[in-house]
C-alpha cells in the first residue's frame, strides 16, 4: 500500500486515487450537486414547517434559518455546530415524547387515540383544510402533503448521489 493510500481520509481522495484526475473532478461535481440539493431541501422543508406552525413567510424562513446557523458556527466553530445539533435533537425528542405522554395520559379533553381521531374528524367539519380531500385533517389526499413528499423524495435522491 502506497503512502497516498494510507493518507486518504475522504471519499474525494479515494476517488482521486482509484479513478484518477478525471474521476476526481466528476466526483467533486456530483458531490457539489448533492450538497446543493440537500441544502435546498433542508431549507425549504424547515421553512415549510415554520410556515405551518407560525404562519411565517416561506421566503423569510429560507433566509432567516441559515443566518442563525452561520452566526453560531462563526462564533463557536464546528464544535458548536455539532454540539447544537445534538442538543437540538435531544430537545426535539424530549418535547415530542413529553407531548405524547401528556396528551394521551393526563388530558381530560383528549385522553386516548380514539378520542383524538373523533375530535379531528369533528374539527374538519368546523374548519376544513384547503387542499385536502373533503377538508379532512386525516387524509391521504393532500396537496401540501404531496409537496412535502416531493421535498422528501428529492432529499433521499440527493443523499444517494454520493
Amino acid at each position: 500500500m502506497s503512502l497516498a493510500d494510507r493518507l486518504t481520509s475522504t471519499f474525494l481522495e479515494v476517488a482521486r486515487i482509484r479513478y484518477g484526475k478525471a474521476g476526481h473532478i466528476i466526483f467533486i461535481i456530483y458531490s457539489t450537486i448533492y450538497a446543493i440539493i440537500n441544502c435546498v431541501n433542508i431549507l425549504v422543508g424547515g421553512s415549510a414547517v415554520f410556515t405551518a406552525l407560525t404562519g411565517m413567510n416561506v421566503v423569510a424562513g429560507v433566509w432567516l434559518l441559515p443566518i442563525g446557523v452561520v452566526i453560531y458556527t462563526l462564533t463557536g466553530g464546528i464544535k458548536a455546530t455539532i454540539l447544537t445539533d445534538y442538543f437540538h435533537t435531544i430537545v426535539i425528542y424530549a418535547m415530542v415524547l413529553a407531548g405524547l405522554f401528556v396528551t394521551y395520559t393526563r388530558s381530560d379533553i383528549l385522553g386516548s387515540p380514539d378520542r383524538v381521531y373523533d375530535l379531528l374528524r369533528e374539527a374538519a367539519k368546523v374548519t376544513p383544510v384547503a387542499g385536502n380531500a373533503g377538508g379532512e385533517y386525516l387524509t391521504m389526499r393532500s396537496q401540501d402533503a404531496v409537496l412535502l413528499g416531493v421535498v422528501f423524495w428529492c432529499a433521499v435522491f440527493g443523499t444517494t448521489i454520493e
